[in-house]
C-alpha cells in the first residue's frame, strides 16, 4: 500500500534520494546485506518507483484539466469544407455568419487573398474569384434543425435540400416536413418514419426500423421553393396548388432558357460558316486552264 507515501511525497522523495540515488544503494551493499534486508530494499525500491510514477500522473492530469478548461472557454466556430477537410472560419467571420443567419442575409469577406460570399440560409460559400462552391456548417455537434439546413447527398443516391422544415428531394418537395420531437430528436415522415439517430452536422445518420442512411454536406444549387404566404398553411390544398404552379413555371422558364441557348448556338454557327464562305470566295483565284476552284 503506497497511500501513505502518496500522502507525503516529500518523504518518498527523501527515501528515493537517500537510499536509491547516486550515492545510495549499490550492488555491493546488497550482496553484503541479509536476504531479508535485500528483500526489504527491493520492495522499497519498487514502491518508491510506483509513487514517483503516480505523482507524475497527477501532475499530468492537472495540466490536462487546465487545457480542457481552456478549450471549454473557446467559442465554437462556423466551418467550411476544403480540399484538406473541414476548417474553422476565423472568429470575426464566424460572428458575421451568426448575425447573417438571424437576419437571413449574406456575408462577403476577404480571406487568404481571395474574396468569398456566403449565403447562410443555403449553407454555401462561393469563391468570387473562381466560382467554386463549398458547403459550410454551423458550430457545434448537435444535429438539430439548424444543423440540417442546406444541401446534402444521401447514401441512397438522392440530392436533398432542407429549407426550414421543407424537404426537397431531387428537386421535388416531398414528405410532411421535418419535426422536432419533445426529446429533441428530428423526425421526417417520408416512405416511413425516419429519425436522426447519430452523427454530427458534418455527417448525419438517419434510421428507420432496421434501415440506416447517411447524409453528407454538398454545395449543390438545388432549386428551393420560396416561402409561401401564411394563408397557405391554413389551406393545404391551396398550398399544394401554389407549389405545383410554381414548379410548372420553373420548368417552363428552364425550357425557354435551353431553347434560347440552342438558337444562339445555331446562329453563331451560321455566322461562322458564312464568314468562312466569304473568305474562301474572296481569296480563291480560279484559272479554268490550270485547276478547278
Amino acid at each position: 500500500d503506497i497511500a501513505d507515501l502518496m500522502a507525503t511525497p516529500e518523504v518518498a522523495q527523501y527515501l528515493s534520494r537517500a537510499y536509491f540515488g547516486t550515492n545510495g544503494l549499490t550492488q555491493d551493499r546488497v550482496y553484503r546485506s541479509s536476504v531479508a534486508c535485500a528483500a526489504l530494499f527491493r520492495w522499497c525500491s519498487r514502491s518508491l518507483a510506483r509513487v514517483e510514477a503516480a505523482l507524475e500522473l497527477l501532475v499530468l492530469k492537472e495540466k490536462l484539466l487546465e487545457l480542457y478548461a481552456l478549450q471549454d472557454g473557446q467559442k465554437e466556430l462556423w466551418r467550411c469544407e476544403t480540399d484538406v477537410g473541414w476548417v474553422d472560419y476565423p472568429e470575426d467571420i464566424s460572428s458575421q455568419l451568426d448575425s447573417a443567419e438571424s437576419s437571413g442575409g449574406t456575408v462577403k469577406f476577404h480571406l487568404g487573398g481571395s474574396q468569398y460570399e456566403v449565403e447562410v440560409a443555403s449553407r454555401i460559400q462561393t469563391s468570387l474569384s473562381f466560382g467554386t462552391l463549398r458547403p459550410i456548417r454551423p458550430p457545434g455537434d448537435e444535429v438539430d434543425l439548424r444543423a440540417l439546413q442546406g444541401s446534402w447527398h444521401s447514401s441512397w443516391g438522392s440530392d436533398i435540400t432542407v429549407c426550414g422544415t421543407t424537404m426537397i428531394v431531387d428537386g421535388n418537395s416531398v414528405g410532411a416536413g421535418l419535426e422536432t420531437l419533445s426529446d429533441g430528436t428530428v423526425r421526417w415522415v417520408f416512405q416511413g418514419e425516419w429519425r436522426v439517430v447519430g452523427g454530427s452536422p458534418l455527417l448525419v445518420t438517419w434510421g428507420h426500423k432496421d434501415q440506416v442512411t447517411e447524409w453528407i454536406p454538398t454545395a449543390s444549387m438545388h432549386s428551393v421553393l420560396p416561402e409561401l404566404p401564411k394563408i397557405a398553411s391554413e389551406h393545404p390544398r391551396q398550398e399544394q396548388d401554389l407549389r405545383n404552379e410554381l414548379r410548372h413555371s420553373q420548368q417552363i422558364a428552364e425550357q425557354e432558357r435551353e431553347a434560347k441557348q440552342l438558337r444562339e448556338n445555331a446562329q453563331q454557327l451560321d455566322t461562322e460558316q458564312e464568314l468562312e464562305l466569304t473568305e474562301h470566295r474572296g481569296c480563291s483565284h480560279w484559272d479554268p486552264y490550270l485547276s478547278h476552284p
